[in-house]
């Protein structure tokens, strides 16, 4: 079966950039639709913890006296005006042949707001969110990491994750496809690498592909969740016996609950809430009998007890699950597949998106409080990001330009 979905390979496409003065608000079934005038090709953003702001990383072209220039920039919107605050460009090309492919990355906030969180070459960088200064570096030290030389190499951050209320962030090392990976655990304000863990001393077992799905730090930092996919998606069934899911003590290293979700675990979440809890989501949706049951699920970290699960679209919930700050809202991803070609009759069978979409959970009741409408499908599963207050879910939108940032507000009613 052939799972292209399930790559996610993201490329720019530069053209000079043009500024709007104008947004453009619509309203489209439950949800205001608006978006960010044009300022460049956007790869990556991230909500201030204030709820109204939000940080994006831009990539802009411009025609002076020395030809063709390529910059990187981190913007500052005031999104729900909308009004750009603040830019700085963090790098310059002379040719697009020197263009960067995902240069620069936008992990998020940390430190209540005060920083931002990057991601350059081979290590983490921290920004003053109100003037971008530099405030430190941290070393990936990726001359260590197994399949990297400095002319290629497979290995990659697959994620970062940052404690809500402490100096911790997560780093989601994978060694190439199927190759096993490493999480780690550093502290930003020292630089100090806490803790990590080795994709193999978690499963205890060598896998034929060691593919993690996604990590998350609680919000004191003391605890970290992530997910393990012991085979190639679509290929693969996870058996009763196997733990996918592994919730880790960072100060001690110790494995507090070890959990087989059903389903090929993706990303994992811990929510805002009095009482500690774990949201999980399958990294696929390419089993005819299981994928349109697979569902948001709600554990207890420390015992692995599963607390309930939520209620789906018939199309089954996949790829994406996130919360927001007060723990009340939930994100998932409920586009739908389907497949093309009869393998009975020798044809190759594929799967493709029929539409996009996204819904939006109580978390205390389990259920939809909103589903945006059905995106045509694009080439890879849109990314999607719900705000600090759980009212506006930002995505990445094509346009003739490049890509503009559009928001899909809900009312306050809900």
């Amino acid at each position: 079966m052939n799972t292209s979905r399930l790559s996610c390979v993201f490329g720019f496409a530069f053209a000079i950039a043009y500024f709007s003065t104008t947004s453009i608000a619509v309203d489209q079934g439950e949800f205001r639709i608006s978006k960010l005038p044009s300022g460049g090709a956007y790869s990556s953003a991230a909500f201030a913890p204030n709820g109204g702001h939000l940080a994006a990383i831009a990539q802009t072209v411009s025609r002076g006296e020395q030809g063709i220039e390529i910059a990187e920039e981190i913007q500052l919107w005031d999104f729900r005006q909308p009004k750009l605050l603040s830019k700085k460009i963090l790098s310059r090309k002379k040719s697009l042949l020197d263009a960067p492919y995902h240069g620069i990355s936008l992990f998020g906030y940390a430190a209540s707001g005060s920083m931002i969180l990057l991601g350059r070459d081979d290590r983490l960088v921290l920004l003053d969110s109100a003037t971008f200064a530099k405030i430190r570096e941290i070393s990936l030290a990726t001359g260590n990491w197994p399949g990297v030389s400095p002319n290629s190499g497979s290995s990659f951050v697959k994620e970062v994750t940052v404690a809500r209320s402490a100096d911790r962030a997560t780093v989601l090392l994978q060694w190439g496809p199927g190759g096993g990976g490493e999480l780690r655990v550093y502290h930003l304000s020292s630089g100090e690498l806490i803790r990590s863990w080795d994709y193999y001393s978690l499963r205890k077992t060598r896998d034929r592909s060691a593919e993690f799905g996604g990590a998350d730090i609680s919000a004191d930092g003391r605890q970290v969740a992530v997910s393990v996919i012991p085979f190639v998606l679509g290929e693969g069934i996870l058996r009763s016996a196997e733990r996918n899911v592994f919730v880790l003590d960072v100060d001690s290293g110790a494995t507090i609950s070890a959990i087989n979700t059903g389903y090929p675990a993706g990303e994992v979440r811990f929510p805002s809430t009095s009482t500690p809890l774990l949201l999980t989501v399958s990294a696929d949706n390419f089993d005819r009998q299981r994928s349109p049951k697979d569902a948001i699920k709600v554990w207890d970290p420390v015992s692995g007890k599963l607390l309930r699960e939520f209620d789906s679209p018939q199309q089954g919930t996949h790829f994406q699950v996130q919360a927001s700050s007060d723990g009340q809202t939930v994100l998932g991803y409920t586009g739908a597949e389907k497949f093309r070609g009869r393998w009975r009759l020798g044809q190759e069978e594929y799967g493709f998106a029929e539409y996009d979409q996204f819904t939006l959970w109580d978390l205390t009741t389990g259920k939809i409080k909103a589903s945006s409408p059905k995106m045509p499908a694009s080439d890879i599963p849109r990314n999607f990001l719900l705000s600090p207050d759980g009212d506006v879910v930002l995505l990445n939108s094509e346009t003739a330009g490049g890509k503009t940032l559009m928001f899909y507000t809900l009312p306050q009613s809900h």
